[in-house]
């Protein structure tokens, strides 16, 4: 999300079409093209679409609607859009992503593991202050395998990463990182993932599991974001060791 940009104008959904993006004051032809994405504001979860065609500055076909298959990205806007013309109100600021070549960034992580380095992922993909961990992505287990299927004589090691921070909206807090035990890749995992197709699908999915597992261990949970700070305070802060 660091290579997000604001875009030009307001932003809202057609009401018949889910994957028509309308603007005002827009410049879409300038600041889009295919492949790349645009994201709305926290007030809708900073959802994310990437865009299929550009027809005009003021519309954008869209590849897939807010919140894929499942649509709840697209009922979250269109509440809030709601909500907005009540008060008035049309329209959601935005930002674009830039398209990124997924092999090309493949390459550089699989030299820098070959090289012995380390690579530093925040899996859930996501940015806000949420009180449970989210749904992986399938990156880390792509690129843990992927690295080794490439070169057999990387071995991966993947480490779970706990991150807390004592004043979450106050800029330079105080953080605290908490290690978890390190998870090894399975040859046969790696087997499968070189045999491609369902049987690599296959192979993320099941290395994803335990990777979850083990953030799980460096995670506090809660149910609301009051006990997440009481929680937080009791678990971390006797680990801190005076600077």
């Amino acid at each position: 999300m660091d290579e997000a940009k604001p875009g030009t104008g307001l932003v809202y959904l057609s009401p018949d079409d889910p994957c028509l993006l309308l603007g005002e004051r827009t410049r879409f032809k300038s600041e889009f093209s295919p492949r790349t994405q645009t994201m709305l504001p926290e007030s809708v979860d900073s959802v994310v679409a990437e865009v299929l065609e550009v027809i005009s500055d003021t519309e954008l076909r869209l590849k897939r609607e807010f919140g894929g298959e499942t649509g709840k990205g697209t009922t979250r806007v269109r509440e809030k859009s709601v909500e907005m013309e009540a008060e008035g109100k049309t329209g959601f600021p935005f930002k674009i992503l830039s398209f990124i070549e997924q092999q090309e960034m493949h390459r550089g992580v699989y030299q820098r593991l070959k090289e012995g380095g380390c690579i530093g992922i925040f899996p859930e993909g996501f940015e806000r202050v949420i009180t449970d961990p989210l749904p992986l992505k399938a990156g880390v287990p792509t690129m843990a395998l992927g690295a080794m299927a490439n070169d057999p004589s990387v071995n991966v090691k993947i480490v779970p990463v706990g991150l807390y921070y004592f004043h979450v909206h106050r800029f330079r807090s105080r953080a605290v990182m908490l290690f978890g035990s390190t998870l090894d890749v399975p040859e046969g995992l790696v087997e499968m993932f070189k045999q491609g197709g369902s049987s690599k699908r296959e192979a993320v999915s099941e290395l994803l599991d335990p990777i979850y597992d083990g953030l799980k261990t460096v995670t506090v949970r809660a149910p609301d974001y009051e006990t997440l700070m009481a929680q937080f305070f009791t678990i971390v802060e006797p680990r801190v060791t005076p600077a």
